[in-house]
């Protein structure tokens, strides 16, 4: 059977940093995790685990960089902007760089393939959640509860499928829904440690500051997701050893 993205090109991330690397020289792949991590771009993922991104992965990306560097919007502002874009209550802002490129992020554009659940970005009521999960609405909301899917104006966004996914290969290997809540309470800390971090740069007078805020946020949190890695590696090696 033909994949439904037959004749559509999705681009590795490496070559969306290319693509983007002339307008944006800063641009990592550390950048682009986090924006994914945030929930303001949700890529699609191949069966090998790595990240693809649409057309419209690449445009949404350019238009949430020009709004940091060009309109100097932290973070928090532009993804309540985009979760308006999304739910058609608000437009999106005129663009310097590339005319018209904003009507591109408008309603219209969002589904760009409504086969595929990763390619949905729209935000959905609990049940609907539920139904597009194929679980129990008690689920769900249990998760919502221990904060391992965020609720939003009583929505969850379509990308939360993913951590509900990795949920339930958790459970099918043992571990109790109810001690998940852990990963939430670090990644609560570590953002709370990040931002008492950033602080001073945020406060410093200029219109970059946030930015550069955001930048080392950034990085500061790639750090951490590396520390973890090689933590859990060096504990699993010892335990095998």
């Amino acid at each position: 059977m033909k994949s439904n993205l037959a004749g559509k090109h999705l681009y590795s991330i490496g070559e969306v940093i290319a693509t983007l690397s002339r307008e944006f020289p800063d641009l990592s792949i550390s950048k682009i995790r986090f924006l994914e991590a945030e929930g303001l771009i949700t890529p699609l993922r191949a069966p090998s685990g790595y990240r693809k991104f649409t057309n419209f992965d690449r445009e949404r990306i350019r238009y949430i960089l020009e709004l940091q560097h060009d309109h100097y919007l932290p973070l928090r502002v532009i993804r309540e902007h985009l979760d308006a874009v999304d739910s058609g209550t608000e437009k999106p802002i005129a663009l310097k760089r590339k005319e018209g490129l904003g009507e591109r992020l408008s309603t219209n554009h969002l589904l760009v393939n409504p086969n595929l659940n990763n390619a949905v970005n729209a935000w959905l009521s609990p049940m609907e959640f539920a139904q597009m999960c194929n679980s129990k609405i008690e689920l769900i909301e249990e998760l919502i509860d221990i904060g391992l899917i965020t609720l939003r104006n009583n929505k969850v966004h379509s990308s939360s499928k993913d951590i509900f996914n990795v949920v339930i290969d958790l459970t099918k290997l043992g571990v109790p829904v109810k001690h998940l809540r852990i990963f939430k309470m670090s990644t609560d800390r570590e953002i709370s440690l990040a931002e008492a971090i950033t602080k001073p740069a945020r406060q410093r007078k200029g219109k970059q500051s946030n930015q550069q805020a955001d930048e080392q946020m950034v990085e500061i949190l790639s750090n951490f997701n590396k520390m973890h890695q090689m933590l859990l590696s060096a504990n699993l090696k010892d335990k095998l050893s």
